[in-house]
């Protein structure tokens, strides 16, 4: 039996499957919003990027994989933009002063 973990990484790679020139493009922007912030969102990238190219799933699986790649936690959280979100609760990512 696999584990939740296992589950999610593998949930992740096939969201990503196919998005490999969308996902270049979402972490470079990700990269000049968190310069310029300190901070940034998904909602916030995808403004930039336009939707992945397959599922929106890849959007989770690509901002969580930049999270852990810089060392990113939720520090808070807002309303999503998008009018298709519905005001859906977006994540704040940034660096936890320690």
């Amino acid at each position: 039996m696999k584990t939740g973990t296992e589950l999610r990484d593998e949930g992740m790679e096939l969201a990503l499957w196919g998005s490999g020139d969308w996902q270049d493009d979402f972490n470079a922007t990700a990269e000049t919003l968190l310069a310029r912030n300190g901070q940034l969102t998904s909602a916030e990238v995808v403004a930039v990027t336009g939707p992945p190219p397959g599922s929106s799933n890849a959007i989770g699986a690509t901002m969580r994989s930049f999270a852990v790649a810089h060392g990113l936690k939720p520090i808070g959280y807002g309303k999503a933009p998008a009018a298709s979100r519905h005001a859906g609760m977006v994540a704040i990512w940034g660096r936890i002063a320690t």
